[in-house]
């Protein structure tokens, strides 16, 4: 069974709600469940209450006006996306024209008001609502069906990760292990030599803080991104998803170049995503220079672009296979994948892509097959922090 749709109105005259419950029972074809008021400020606290697929204001109140609880209504976030129709006497037309550009969905001249125009614009903005509802839903779903992604991706780098950060972790242990073995025989032996002993001490505080900032690193890498967008630098960033790499492309004898211009602005963004983004780039520039004789490089750069709108972009291009021409097209589709057997799941292109778009930014793609591939992050000026 289908609810009614829920109004709200507000008029300081109680002749004027009289009328409006007249116009509103008039419509043969809906029910509504109507809310009304001559108090700005009980409508307000409705309004903070509850949610109502349209609300009808008069513009002339006592103490504010209609266009003052319009903007208090997209403050809320129950009805910011709520409809809300004006009610304006004889000859504010042009504050009637003014809530219009403002955002109010549709206006009527109190004693001029057609039923039948009144109540279909009711209806249009009901269907609006529902709209935006069911918009809301598919935007909610689209959300957790990109964080599952960024999670299962997030899990796939972890496993390719294991085994460079357990070699990194090896090193420093070593060294403890090796100290630790002397000071235990110089025990043994009774030969307590007090000056090379402390000259010890630095060499595994030294170490163990090296550690501490690897399982630091990793700790921040394998959170839950959920809801964890904050102010940061991109270089920030990036510099992170690097130490994690260190290892590995130290291993193969791939050589990072980094090339960033100054004053790059600070962006606000969920951090763990765009962490992942540059964790799916990297894996696949390892990936395409693993087959590559003679010397292997990936070029980082970042800088400001004005024209034709402002944004920070930041490219990672390496001198590996590249990708071919008829797969362009097609990289950014979940599962497509070009790796041999189970090397890749093709989901770390489409998430890049889903988190950057879904930002307001973009992915661009360049390539030469044999020579080069290179993808562009472009993060927009809405995410700028004003330093």
């Amino acid at each position: 069974m289908m609810e009614n749709a829920r109004i709200l109105c507000l008029d300081d005259s109680v002749i004027e709600l009289e009328i409006l419950k007249h116009q509103l029972r008039g419509d043969k074809n809906r029910a509504y469940d109507v809310a009304f008021f001559t108090s700005p400020e009980s409508a307000k606290e409705k309004i903070l209450q509850n949610e109502y697929d349209v609300i009808i204001l008069d513009y002339q109140l006592p103490g504010t006006t209609g266009l003052a609880i319009y903007d208090f209504i997209q403050t809320s976030s129950l009805n910011a996306k709520t409809p809300v129709i004006m009610m304006t006497g004889e000859g504010d037309e042009i504050i009637a024209v003014e809530a219009m550009k403002r955002g109010v969905f549709d206006y009527f001249v109190k004693g001029n008001i057609n039923n039948h125009l009144f109540q279909r614009s009711i209806g249009y903005a009901i269907e609006k609502k529902d709209l935006t509802k069911k918009r809301g839903q598919v935007d909610a779903q689209r959300k957790i069906m990109q964080m599952k992604m960024v999670s299962q991706s997030k899990l796939v780098s972890m496993g390719e990760m294991a085994a460079g950060v357990a070699h990194e972790i090896f090193q420093p242990l070593s060294v403890i292990r090796g100290n630790l073995e002397l000071m235990e025989m110089d025990l043994e032996g009774g030969e307590i030599k007090n000056s090379e002993w402390l000259g010890i001490f630095p060499v595994l505080y030294r170490n163990i803080d090296k550690i501490q900032t690897i399982v630091d690193h990793l700790k921040v890498f394998g959170r839950n991104s959920e809801n964890q967008k904050m102010e940061t630098a991109i270089t920030y960033v990036l510099e992170n998803v690097l130490f994690v790499w260190k290892q590995k492309f130290e291993q193969d004898g791939i050589r990072v170049i980094k090339e960033f211009a100054e004053d790059l602005p600070i962006l606000f963004l969920e951090k763990g995503e765009t962490e992942q983004v540059l964790m799916n780039l990297f894996q696949n520039a390892h990936d395409s220079l693993g087959k590559k004789d003679g010397e292997r490089e990936i070029l980082i750069s970042a800088g400001i672009q004005t024209t034709p709108e402002m944004e920070l972009w930041l490219e990672i291009k390496d001198n590996g296979n590249g990708i071919r021409k008829e797969h362009l097209d097609k990289i950014f589709e979940p599962f497509f994948t070009t790796k041999e057997g189970n090397q890749g799941m093709g989901l770390g292109l489409s998430v890049a892509y889903a988190v950057i778009t879904s930002m307001g930014g973009n992915v661009d793609v360049k390539s030469e097959y044999g020579k080069y591939a290179s993808f562009t992050l472009r993060f927009p000026e809405k995410l700028f922090i004003q330093q």
